[in-house]
């Protein structure tokens, strides 16, 4: 597989309530749970990232997934998680 970055990182293991949470923001658009997954994103991932990051680029949805869902879960995220790494 030939990866075109150095490295991942996750703010906490998808399973039990989490993995909930995250499903239900994704397919169902329960908007919602948004600030509660940019504040543990923010978090958790701010520390150890923030002195190394300068930009925030979500991950592209498929025009197809984009279409279904209706909103770019990614994009969200990540415009939420910069606001609290970066308030205007």
């Amino acid at each position: 597989m030939d990866l075109r970055f150095r490295s991942a990182r996750s703010v906490a293991a998808a399973k039990g309530p989490l993995l909930e949470i995250i499903h239900r923001y994704k397919y169902q658009r329960a908007l919602w749970f948004e600030p509660f997954l940019a504040q543990l994103l923010a978090r958790e991932a701010g520390p150890l990232l923030i002195e190394r990051m300068r930009y925030i680029v979500p991950v592209p949805l498929h025009p197809a997934k984009q279409r279904e869902r209706e909103f770019n879960q990614a994009e969200r995220l990540a415009d939420a998680s910069a606001a609290h790494w970066y308030p205007e």
